[in-house]
């Protein structure tokens, strides 16, 4: 479902059972979440991308707190796929809220999936 958009942000989205096993899961307060967190927290899953580190971190601002779930998605075209779901966890006049982010990338070679976490990361609003 994911793959044929290559970055793609869902707003409100329902949760989704993914059928690939999570590779990576972390539930962190929003203090923590910043570029390198987000890049860190991929650390060795895939051994042929270099993971580089990020020279200005960036905070989400807004919210409680955040949970990352990266899950695989199968090889298309010669291209492992990689699907990202950010969680971001937050209160609005006493409500609990929550809202789905969800976005692919390329984890095979040639591709940068840094790229994809400096746009998603700076383009997170809750205004």
């Amino acid at each position: 479902m994911h793959s044929a958009y290559p970055c793609m942000i869902l707003a409100l989205l329902p949760m989704i059972a993914m059928a690939a096993p999570p590779i990576t899961e972390s539930d962190t307060s929003i203090g923590d979440v910043t570029q390198d967190f987000m890049v860190e927290s991929l650390g060795n899953t895939y051994s042929n991308i270099e993971v580089l580190a990020f020279d200005n971190p960036a905070n989400i601002a807004g919210v409680d707190s955040v949970s990352c779930l990266y899950t695989g998605d199968g090889n298309t075209n010669g291209q492992n796929k990689t699907v990202c779901q950010i969680i971001l966890y937050f209160t609005v006049d006493g409500q609990n809220c929550e809202q789905h982010i969800v976005f692919t990338f390329n984890t095979g070679s040639n591709s940068s999936r840094e790229a994809n976490f400096v746009d998603i990361l700076e383009s997170i609003s809750l205004e």
